[in-house]
């Protein structure tokens, strides 16, 4: 049975939905999204999804339709999650602006569509076998405001991950144009040192991940130090455990970055923290 899918508050078979050939984040990855995990009937860490939203939308000067309000949409998603028989679900909201003009538009009504999928993992806990990473050397992400949001120009990442496929590696850290390491493909990451915890600065260009923003809540609450500057290869093999966190996977440990290897206790830790803060949190 084909999956239904949320176009602009109305309910449609997915194989129903039209986009056209002039569709603006088609032509130009005029588009804006996030990736939300729903599950057991609850929408989780919402009020943050909603917020990096309209931040980004204000950004790209996207006139958002009348009906687009936080607890509507909420109530949107988990319709379209129960619709679907779905417990747990990865969820795609996704903006983008209408059709009209080039990269001039026409003018910036936008609208929005929203899919479900099922998502075998409900809760959050460590990874049992550590990752595998490596460097992406040959691309370097703009460290624009841009960057801080999740938009329809996802190039860089797609080529990391088929040079980390290529590499025999799980995921690849992305580098700016400074050389500095960011983020992952898909993922934040964060270094531990002790009961020191450290990410790079949004000022880097990594996304602003909704994760991200929950470890420092975790960290301030369990009596960590928990730090934002630029990271290098350096603190790297410095670090006592390297972590990669986003909304659907948690707290995923890295075992291994070239010959050095890492601990994985304060990740265990953490993950069950979240997961009680999780079922705590909307």
């Amino acid at each position: 049975m084909s999956a239904l899918v949320n176009n602009n508050g109305h309910l449609e078979r997915s194989e129903q939905v039209a986009l056209g050939l002039d569709n603006r984040a088609f032509l130009y990855g005029d588009s804006l999204f996030e990736t939300i995990k729903v599950t057991n009937g609850k929408v989780l860490f919402w009020a943050d999804h909603f917020q990096r939203l309209m931040r980004g939308a204000s950004l790209l000067q996207y006139d958002l339709p009348t009906d687009f309000k936080e607890n509507q949409l909420q109530e949107q998603i988990l319709a379209l999650v129960q619709e679907n028989a779905l417990s747990t679900a990865r969820v795609r909201l996704q903006l983008f602006r209408n059709a009209g003009g080039r990269y001039l538009p026409t003018d910036n009504s936008t609208s929005f569509l929203i899919s479900a999928e099922k998502w075998d993992i409900p809760r959050y806990q460590v990874n049992e076998k550590g990752l595998h990473v490596g460097i992406y050397p040959a691309g370097k992400k703009d460290n624009h405001p841009l960057a801080n949001f999740k938009t329809g120009s996802a190039l860089i990442y797609i080529l990391a991950a088929l040079h980390a496929k290529k590499n025999g590696w799980d995921d690849a850290l992305i580098l700016n144009h400074e050389g500095r390491i960011m983020e992952a493909t898909a993922s934040n990451i964060f270094l531990v040192k002790g009961t020191h915890i450290h990410t790079p600065p949004l000022n880097d260009g990594p996304v602003a991940g909704i994760l991200r923003k929950q470890v420092f809540s975790l960290a301030l609450e369990a009596g960590y130090g928990i730090s934002s500057g630029p990271v290098t290869e350096e603190n790297l093999q410095a670090a006592d455990e390297l972590w990669l966190t986003n909304t659907m996977q948690g707290i995923r440990w890295v075992e291994k970055y070239g010959s050095k290897t890492y601990q994985a206790a304060v990740a265990s830790r953490f993950c069950k923290l979240l997961e009680d803060f999780s079922q705590k949190s909307s």
